[in-house]
């Protein structure tokens, strides 16, 4: 029971794999960022489809990675590699609020496995809060921080936060459960 968080933030960790490496190579200037990043998708894409759990955060990143393709290798602008994190973060805190105002909050594909379903909501809420606030967060860091390594080492402090967090709440709210 109590391994059930553990997996939850591996599965979270796993689909944030490709914004790693997107905002690493943006970091250092390279213009494959976006490739790189649509490449991992798509592998954790097609393992959704074969598990049959699609991720909502794996599935619009697909979307922001096209565009970044298109933007910096067929229109020849690096805006999107200069302002990666801005634009990644604000992109990822635009969705994650749309998920959570239509009642269908992206985390809920995680922590669907650490809490049972009419606890669903309750847990969901606060996770979701925390990381609409991690991504507004990590976008303002980019925003004001121009050397893009250092804004990814701050902007990955406030990520790891968030999965701290998050820990905390299911592995609280598993610990209620096992005291019951």
């Amino acid at each position: 029971e109590r391994g059930k968080y553990v997996r939850t933030i591996i599965r979270l960790t796993i689909s944030y794999v490709p914004w790693i490496i997107y905002w690493t190579l943006c970091a250092i200037g390279s213009r494959n960022g976006g490739i790189w990043a649509l490449g991992i998708s798509l592998l954790l894409l097609i393992y959704n489809i074969l598990t049959k759990h699609i991720s909502y955060l794996d599935t619009v990143s697909l979307g922001y990675f096209i565009v970044t393709i298109i933007v910096t290798n067929l229109l020849k602008t690096d805006i999107l590699i200069i302002g990666d994190g801005y634009y990644g973060y604000g992109y990822l805190a635009i969705v994650s609020i749309i998920s959570f105002l239509i009642k269908k909050p992206f985390m809920n594909y995680y922590i669907l496995y650490s809490c049972q379903e009419n606890e669903l909501e309750q847990c969901s809420k606060w996770i979701n809060i925390i990381w609409i606030s991690v991504f507004i967060i990590s976008m303002l860091i980019f925003y004001y921080i121009k050397v893009p390594m250092i804004a990814v080492l701050k902007s990955n402090f406030f990520v790891l936060l968030g999965i701290i967090l998050t820990l905390i709440i299911l592995k609280n709210k598993i610990q209620m459960e096992c005291d019951v």
